[in-house]
Formats: structure tokens, C-alpha cells, sequence
């Protein structure tokens, strides 16, 4: 694959997540079996909450082959995590997304830059 060929470590797939217009909330979705993909997933859960204190934590989510980005975290050969900050269709979260590019960057980074280094 072309992530393994480039050697990366961990492989992040950002995703605009939408729902009813009316969701809110981040989440951080990794393979069910992947326990590195779970460390990372919640190091990055962790860093967000802190730079976002005020948006709904909805957690980190397992997923299994077949579902949404499943195939995704499972065949990735590193661990894998799909990044869904903010709700794109809820106006008040696009808002402070638009409003937030270089701190939800930063905040991600900083998550796997602490799975990294724990």
C-alpha cells in the first residue's frame, strides 16, 4: 500500500462527518481488534478535549469489517485511526471548525505525538 510504502507509523484518515444537522460532538473510530489503534484513538480523543473542552466528547469508537471505514483501520498495516471532529453540518460546529483549522491541526498532532512518545 502507499501508506506502508512511504514507511508511515500510524495512518490518520479525516473524515467530514454529518448527520442531521443537528449532532455534535468528535469521535475517534479504530479497528475493534487493534489495541495500538485503540491507544492511539484515545490519545487523540484526549488531546482534542483538552483543546476543545467545550465540544461533546462522543467518545472512540470500534469498528469491524463491513462498516463505515472498517476495511480502512483493519488493512492499514500501522495503526490506524479515523478522525471525525466536528459535525460539518451542524452550523454552530462548522463554525467554530472553519474558525479552528490550525488548532483542531495542532490538537491531533499533539495526540499522536503523545501516543508516540507514552
Amino acid at each position: 500500500s502507499e501508506i506502508k510504502a512511504k514507511g508511515a507509523t500510524v495512518a490518520i484518515e479525516l473524515h467530514f462527518n454529518s448527520a442531521t444537522g443537528k449532532a455534535k460532538g468528535h469521535e475517534w473510530l479504530f479497528f475493534q481488534t487493534s489495541k495500538e489503534g485503540k491507544r492511539l484513538a484515545t490519545a487523540m480523543r484526549g488531546a482534542y478535549d483538552e483543546a476543545f473542552p467545550m465540544s461533546v466528547s462522543r467518545g472512540i469508537k470500534a469498528k469491524v469489517s463491513g462498516e463505515r471505514g472498517g476495511e480502512f483501520l483493519k488493512l492499514t498495516h500501522c495503526p490506524a485511526v479515523i478522525a471525525e471532529p466536528f459535525f460539518g453540518d451542524n452550523a454552530q460546529e462548522w463554525q467554530v471548525a472553519s474558525s479552528s483549522v490550525s488548532a483542531m491541526a495542532e490538537s491531533m498532532a499533539t495526540g499522536i505525538v503523545d501516543y508516540l512518545t507514552d
